[in-house]
């Protein structure tokens, strides 16, 4: 079977539901969200005839899947491509594939970070390399509200000792803390470990 998505330079972000659905996602100018069947077929109930196309929203971040998460059978989307403004955005969509309109601001959040996770609690963290040893976090509640209480309205800057240029790869442990690889263009690398408050 040939599925017909736009995938994005760096990969197709692919997540098997519960039920053994797969969801597949991708795309440069445009994201594109298709749900299979277990048996393999375009699920036709999922979206418009199987697809939820975010349009002017695409993505070089899907990074395979991260930036693409299930969230208690709801569907969260980074894109970092869009064609009106230069922003990125966290979409959430429904289990049908339609946008969730309780998330964020009417189904999108609006944000600095480069990449996002889901939390044990599913509040999601987004994180971002602002320059040389400065790096940005920001936390949101399920709902995709930023949490006030989490440095400053929901955002906390911070500046390491050791210079870095860009966030490689980041993943959250069981109890929330934040762990990322970094690298500079001196061919350093580090591992950094930031706790959860």
């Amino acid at each position: 079977m040939i599925i017909d998505i736009d995938k994005a330079d760096n990969g197709l972000g692919i997540r098997k539901q519960t039920d053994g659905k797969i969801l597949l996602c991708g795309g440069v100018i445009d994201t594109q969200v298709v749900r299979l069947l277990s048996n393999g077929q375009v699920d036709l109930s999922f979206g418009n005839n199987g697809k939820t196309t975010l349009i002017g929203d695409g993505t070089n971040s899907t990074l395979g899947s991260m930036n693409f998460l299930l969230q208690n059978g709801k569907i969260i989307i980074y894109t970092d491509v869009n064609s009106n403004v230069n922003v990125s955005k966290i979409f959430r969509l429904n289990s049908n594939g339609q946008i969730d309109n309780s998330f964020g601001n009417n189904g999108v959040v609006i944000t600095n970070a480069q990449q996002i996770l889901l939390e044990s609690t599913n509040n999601i963290t987004g994180l971002k390399a602002i320059n040389n040893n400065t790096y940005q976090i920001e936390k949101y509640n399920t709902d995709g509200q930023a949490i006030a209480s989490f440095g400053t309205n929901g955002v906390l800057t911070s500046t390491s000792s050791i210079n870095f240029d860009n966030i490689i790869y980041a993943f959250l442990d069981a109890n929330n803390n934040l762990l990322f690889t970094a690298d500079s263009n001196s061919n350093s690398s580090s591992l950094f470990k930031i706790l959860a408050n």
